[in-house]
């Protein structure tokens, strides 16, 4: 069925090389071959995949290319390259281009790439539930006895003390404004003993 997840892509430089590879995937999964990047580009795009199983060797392209290139178009798709034992160096480079799952060297790491499916398979399923769990906990709307957030009222304590103090500072501003008009009016000191008549000016 065109639109069913693929499990598992192999892309590989031969017919012959693909079946090889093939016949290590373990059985029950949906899996696929093609020998080009152009090929597994057309997979891609037409219907999902979970697992991509890429040998190095390509024609036109190499694997490790194919992947760092294509790593933000599928960035939930697992990689697994398949290199010669010589180019192990490749791993290490891939691991930052590519956000490589696993590294197989060929033929002789063939017999560990099933396990490396069934692992791969799982961390991608993995990451979709905490995916959608997120998504779901986003757009649930709170439990009807969850707890509320509740305004605590202003103590009455706080409030005499509040007024006190706003009604201390009027009172004040008031008490000098009358003192300042009636010196003012009457030209009369009405600080002789304290000496504050430079308060308000000569």
């Amino acid at each position: 069925m065109p639109n069913t997840p693929l499990d598992v892509l192999v892309i590989e430089s031969s017919t012959e090389a693909v079946r090889a590879v093939l016949g290590h995937v373990p059985g029950g999964l949906r899996a696929e071959g093609v020998s080009s990047t152009l090929e597994a580009e057309a997979i891609l795009d037409a219907r999902p995949a979970r697992v991509v199983v890429c040998a190095d060797d390509l024609p036109g392209e190499t694997g490790l290319m194919f992947l760092a290139r294509t790593k933000d178009r599928w960035p939930h798709l697992r990689r697994i390259l398949l290199a010669p034992p010589q180019d192990a160096e490749l791993f290490f480079l891939a691991m930052g281009e590519v956000t490589l799952f696993d590294f197989l060297t060929k033929p002789d790491g063939l017999p560990g790439l099933a396990p490396a499916v069934l692992r791969a398979k799982a961390q991608y399923e993995a990451g979709l539930r905490r995916e959608h769990s997120a998504v779901a906990t986003e757009a649930a709307p709170p439990p009807a006895d969850a707890p509320q957030a509740v305004a605590r009222p202003i103590s009455r304590d706080a409030i005499v003390l509040v007024t006190g103090v706003l009604a201390g500072c009027l009172v004040t501003l008031l008490c000098i404004t009358a003192l300042y008009f009636i010196k003012s009016a009457a030209g009369v000191d009405i600080f002789p003993f304290l000496h504050f008549g430079d308060l308000f000016g000569k």
